[in-house]
């Protein structure tokens, strides 16, 4: 009888401890990206300068300053860096932008162009000619370069080369023309379209009325992605307020805590993602859900 009586104890203490669950993943997906439209910052100097998907590398004001004509070609400045992501790319339209200012002068005519590499393939794109008008004082030198569909791999470096063909200044005591870059007044740039990362949501782990939804961010840059990044995450179309739970670095999971009323069947789960300062993704998908008690 005694043996008995704490078989009954220890099953009640257990009914306490463990939840109604269903519990396991049994399949994940990946809803997101093959390749996406951001921008690639510029940093560091002229001469051995950085790209980079994140604002956070902005802060120091770099330049690079002509103070006479130029009649041959002649490198302003050279970024490089990797995503350490790989995958195929589209053939799009990537747009170079660089800031400048004109000391002792109104403007100054220029022919420029900028070449940008993705692995061993070479883009280029140039200023119109005959010549091209820069006004003012201050002012932002854009140009598009056509990039070809190709596939970037992992290891594969990107490099943006901007280079002066032809520049004529104002007359006067001494002028020049300076191209910055590096803070966020001065924000030189490159738009691309290119694999950078990927987002893989697994199937919810069921526990009684909570839906706990484990969301994957592959990408090269690890947890700096998450880091550096706001998210938004929708369970049957409404926000989730909760905060998710991060693990592993670059996974976080969030709960839907499902009022009594919604019954078993197929929801949609959606994401967004703030990645960079006016980028953004929202992707998702559906699981078919059914509740415990």
């Amino acid at each position: 009888m005694k043996r008995v009586s704490i078989i009954l104890l220890f099953l009640m203490t257990s009914s306490i401890i463990l939840p109604s669950t269903n519990l396991g993943v049994a399949s994940s997906e990946v809803v997101c990206c093959e390749s996406i439209q951001y921008d690639l910052v510029f940093s560091g100097s002229a001469s051995n300068g950085l790209l980079s998907p994140f604002e956070s590398t902005l802060g120091n004001e770099k330049k690079s300053e002509v103070g006479s004509a130029i009649t041959q070609s002649t490198e302003v400045g050279r970024w490089s860096g990797q995503t350490n992501y790989g995958g195929e790319y589209p053939s799009h339209t990537a747009t170079f932008i660089l800031p400048y200012r004109i000391n002792d002068g109104a403007g100054v005519t220029i022919n420029a162009s900028v070449e940008l590499r993705f692995g061993s393939q070479v883009n280029t794109g140039s200023t119109a000619l005959p010549q091209t008008f820069l006004p003012g004082d201050e002012g932002v030198l854009e140009l598009d370069v056509d990039v070809s569909s190709g596939t970037l791999l992992s290891e594969d470096s990107i490099i943006v080369i901007f280079s002066v063909q032809e520049l004529l200044l104002p007359t006067g005591a001494n002028p020049s023309i300076e191209f910055l870059w590096g803070t966020s007044e001065y924000r030189g740039s490159i738009s691309i379209d290119a694999p950078l990362f990927d987002i893989e949501i697994d199937e919810p782990i069921i526990e009684g009325r909570s839906a706990h939804v484990p969301i994957k961010f592959n990408s090269g840059y690890g947890a700096q992605l998450i880091a550096e990044s706001t998210f938004e995450f929708y369970a049957n179309g409404n926000l989730i307020e909760q905060l998710p739970v991060s693990t592993q670095g670059n996974l976080l999971t969030w709960t839907w805590a499902a009022d009594i009323s919604i019954e078993d069947g197929t929801y949609p789960f959606n994401i967004k993602i703030n990645f960079q300062n006016g980028s953004s993704i929202t992707t998702g998908t559906e699981f078919e859900i059914e509740f415990g008690e």
